[in-house]
């Protein structure tokens, strides 16, 4: 879709956000254009993911309300969030990816700024091995926090590991959900996956490093989906009995994230291990763990002090770090 187009689509959706039935008439006058033409904008919609539902004889309305995210509010309560680092937040409409979006910008001079990237939609949101994030309109959060630091790349063993506690932790404490987690980068929520976070990481192996954090949060979307691993989605909204905004939910989980970045950089993922491992979804359990062609099958020993699976074969044990890697639980 075009950007002109886009922006007229996006427009005609803000006006139906709220869940109204709203006339041709109405939107027409609003929009400076013919009915006609607001029939064509709302033809349109279906490419945006959006479903539109026509009231014979009353005019338009969409299934269920849309929350828009609130960046100044994001902003005021999460600017100084870090000591030391001033944080902006920025909302975009669509992106094809937030992660992405954040790598191709310049690297900044100012080496204590942390930019936060939200997106109401993603084109083309990304997980781990390459797979697709689905990311509808105004449903979720698709989150990427750019983070420089001074530390050398092995020095960032585990942070995915040490996020995953982190949001796992928000959800339990702030919505009432028993979160827990898959390794090395999944939340779980009654074995259905309700986040996932991608670390990206550019610079050289001794640092500095541009580090690129992101999430993708399930927060209203009811779209199912069953991945390989048998993972069917969840969301917030489906497991909490708080009737949360996405604007709410995004503001927990960013100050969870960026206080948990701070904490990393001084400590290491020694400081989250053991809450990993009492949230460790598979603890004890036989599971079996593959990396492109060889796979391997023992029980489930927890993570190390850098965040590689222990994996107790026949009594040996062995350390599987994070990479290439999927777990599966064994029959």
């Amino acid at each position: 879709m075009r950007d002109n187009d886009f922006e007229a689509s996006f427009e005609l959706i803000s006006m139906l956000a709220d869940g109204k039935i709203h006339s041709g008439r109405e939107l027409a006058v609003a929009l400076g254009v013919s009915r006609a033409a607001v029939w064509k904008r709302i033809g349109k919609l279906a490419g945006l993911g959006v479903d539109v539902v026509k009231v014979r004889s009353l005019g338009y309305k969409l299934p269920k309300p849309i929350e828009f995210l609130d960046v100044a509010l994001l902003q005021k309560n999460l600017s100084t969030v870090i000591p030391g680092r001033a944080v902006s937040v920025e909302v975009v409409k669509q992106v094809d990816s937030t992660n992405l979006a954040l790598l191709r910008r310049e690297r900044s001079t100012e080496e204590s700024a942390v930019t936060c990237l939200l997106a109401e939609q993603q084109t083309s949101g990304r997980g781990r091995r390459g797979k697709t994030w689905h990311s509808p309109l105004g449903e979720n959060v698709y989150l990427s926090i750019l983070w420089q630091t001074q530390l050398s790349l092995n020095k960032l063993n585990g942070l995915s590991l040490a996020l995953g506690v982190v949001i796992a932790t928000m959800l339990s404490e702030v919505f009432g959900i028993n979160a827990q987690l898959k390794w090395p980068n999944d939340v779980l929520v009654k074995n259905k996956k309700i986040a996932g976070i991608l670390v990206e990481v550019d610079g050289a192996l001794e640092g500095p490093l541009r580090v690129v954090v992101g999430l993708g949060l399930n927060v209203t979307t009811e779209h199912e989906t069953t991945e390989p691993n048998g993972h069917n989605w969840t969301s917030v909204r489906a497991q909490s009995e708080r009737n949360a905004s996405r604007t709410d939910v995004a503001l927990n989980v960013m100050s969870g994230l960026l206080l948990a970045l701070h904490e990393f950089e001084r400590l290491g993922f020694r400081a989250f291990r053991q809450r990993w491992i009492a949230l460790d979804a598979y603890a004890g359990m036989p599971v079996q763990i593959t990396s492109h062609e060889h796979s391997h099958t023992g029980l489930n020993r927890g993570v190390d002090e850098n965040g590689a699976l222990v994996l107790d074969v026949d009594g040996v044990l062995h350390t599987i770090s994070s990479g290439e890697v999927s777990l599966r639980v064994r029959a």
